[in-house]
């Protein structure tokens, strides 16, 4: 059988801005060891940075922010055209609002970029395939990501501050749902759900006086004023 890690070896050290990083643990960025699927699986890692936001509010394992990443590409047997090899762009989840997040939806309609290759070529002419066929896609996917996850950051950002505010204020947040929450008032909860800059109130219980102030504020809200 052919050994992918010999391959994607030799191919890293023909293909600019790559590398093989063999560790003693044969893991790839996301923790995920090379060795899975019996040992089927190479990694070749980008070795030019991609700055994260300052604010990164995800984590690509719990308890660890996201702060850079590199690109990288799978190698491995593939399934649809046996014989040969597939190469694609490695497309992580990271941990972002309390939700687990594939961040390969952000691309999906465009199809994740990949080739197929035979196993028997010269590991120059499969660089050269790399350069030539993927590496533009897979380059402008891989940056697509990381804009969509920019602004994904700043909505975190944004909702952590909301949440701060409303916290400061009594409010008490669901451990599973970070967004959402409720608040004392007047002997009663009202529950909420923090989107970005906004709340949105899940359930309130006012008396009808309550409800014509509330209207009155909001109506002077649009109008440019208010008087609290």
């Amino acid at each position: 059988m052919t050994n992918i890690h010999e391959i994607a070896k030799l191919v890293a050290d023909l293909l600019p801005g790559f590398e093989y990083v063999e560790s003693k643990q044969r893991r790839d960025l996301d923790g995920n060891p090379h060795t899975k699927c019996g040992g089927s699986t190479a990694i070749l890692t980008s070795v030019v940075w991609q700055p994260a936001p300052a604010n990164a509010q995800a984590e690509i394992t719990r308890g660890v922010r996201w702060t850079d990443r590199h690109m990288q590409l799978v190698v491995s047997y593939s399934s649809s055209q046996p014989g040969k090899l597939r190469i694609a762009l490695d497309v992580p989840h990271v941990y972002l609002l309390g939700q687990r997040v594939w961040l390969g939806d952000t691309i999906l309609r465009a199809g994740m970029a990949s080739i197929h290759v035979s196993p028997e070529r010269t590991a120059t002419a499969i660089a050269h395939n790399l350069e030539r066929r993927l590496l533009p896609v897979a380059t402008d996917q891989w940056a697509s990501m990381l804009s969509w996850l920019e602004d994904r950051e700043a909505y975190a950002a944004q909702q952590t501050e909301t949440c701060e505010q409303l916290r400061s204020m009594g409010a008490i947040f669901s451990p599973h749902s970070p967004a959402q929450g409720r608040i004392k008032v007047a002997g009663d909860y009202i529950a909420f759900t923090a989107r970005g800059a906004t709340v949105s109130f899940d359930l309130m219980t006012i008396t009808v006086e309550q409800a014509c102030q509330v209207l009155q504020v909001l109506g002077a809200s649009k109008a440019g004023v208010v008087n609290v």
